[in-house]
């Protein structure tokens, strides 16, 4: 027996296909919105990885989140590539792969790969495995594949490969997820300093208090984050949204600039453009230049005057004086690794 929480009914929105007409319709009368099901698929959190092939005397290198293992024995893993990319062949019929799996800190490296604007590998490092195909400089992992064979799955292409080769580095993965950049962290629950052990097991002989300061740091910013998410979503704004508002005001862009900015890919960015220009937030002209709307700017000035009711309501009890300890120390960390 299967229990299930109470969650409001407001806070769950149900999209169903169409029932088909006979069995055998079954497969093809779906009618979902495909914008709001791509948004549901995006709730489950991948990794980003890189596919590189050799093309000829051309390299081709492609961002993806699609790439999973499938088997060990023998040892096959796929990733699947839209019908509609006009390198889909290329990928689709390259004898020889290589599945890139990205760090946390790759961010930029994924971008230039998710756009085709000049090529990414005449300022990327990168060297090429026993088949001549790329392989990036200090990714997470990497994995040579023969083509093994390829399916039909609908509006993408499904390749299978089979592992000739790989290497793994320590390191934490960069995450995708509801259309955002996201990195690798532990779940674990806030403990006083009193509680924490004298060592830890991944730590060693460090120091029990920095180690303290840092999951301290983490558990606040995910704290401040989530509460703050009320007031976002009480101006009516998602959290991509809202970085593009913040970011078109800074300066337009085109989707390919935007996407990068608001760190996720192209797709995601058409979606959060079109929502927003059907609410009169931005504009695009003829040329696909996009910039912020006075309506835009309005909703911009409400968010931080939410913030910055926030921020007063959340440090009222701490005085000037915590406030100038903290503002100080989180400077000389963020300067320390803007470096």
């Amino acid at each position: 027996m299967t229990t299930v929480a109470n969650v409001p009914e407001a806070a769950t929105v149900e999209f169903r296909a169409q029932n088909p007409d006979t069995p055998n319709q079954a497969a093809h009368a779906a009618s979902f919105d495909a914008k709001a099901l791509r948004r549901c698929l995006g709730q489950f959190a991948t990794g980003v990885t890189v596919v590189t092939v050799q093309n000829g005397d051309r390299h081709e290198g492609m961002a993806a989140n699609s790439f999973s293992s499938v088997s060990l024995d023998p040892p096959l893993v796929l990733w699947s590539v839209r019908k509609a990319s006009r390198r889909a062949e290329v990928f689709s019929t390259a004898p020889h792969f290589v599945i890139n799996i990205l760090a946390e800190g790759q961010i930029e490296l994924a971008n230039r790969f998710a756009t085709f604007d000049g090529d990414p590998f005449a300022t990327v490092p990168w060297q090429a495995d026993d088949a001549g195909v790329p392989v990036l400089a200090d990714v997470l992992a990497h994995l040579s594949c023969d083509l093994e064979t390829t399916h039909d799955g609908g509006d993408h292409i499904i390749i299978v490969g089979r592992v000739r080769s790989f290497s793994v580095r320590d390191g934490k993965p960069l995450l995708f997820a509801q259309g955002r950049y996201g990195a690798l962290q532990e779940y674990v629950q806030l403990q006083a300093p009193s509680a924490v052990p004298a060592t830890s097991p991944d730590e060693g002989d460090c120091d029990v208090g920095a180690y303290q300061v840092m999951r301290l740091l983490r558990a606040a910013q995910e704290s401040l984050s989530r509460s703050f998410d009320v007031h976002r979503k009480n101006v009516g704004l998602t959290a991509l949204e809202a970085r593009m508002l913040a970011v078109l005001q800074a300066e337009p862009g085109t989707m390919q600039q935007l996407a990068a900015r608001i760190f996720t890919d192209e797709v995601n960015t058409q979606d959060v453009i079109q929502r927003m220009l059907k609410a009169g937030l931005v504009q695009c002209d003829a040329h696909g230049m996009c910039s912020i709307t006075e309506a835009g700017n309005a909703k911009r000035e409400q968010l931080r005057a939410r913030a910055r009711e926030f921020s007063a309501q959340t440090l009222k009890d701490l005085g000037p004086e915590k406030i100038n300890i903290a503002q100080q120390f989180l400077t000389d960390i963020v300067e320390r690794f803007s470096k």
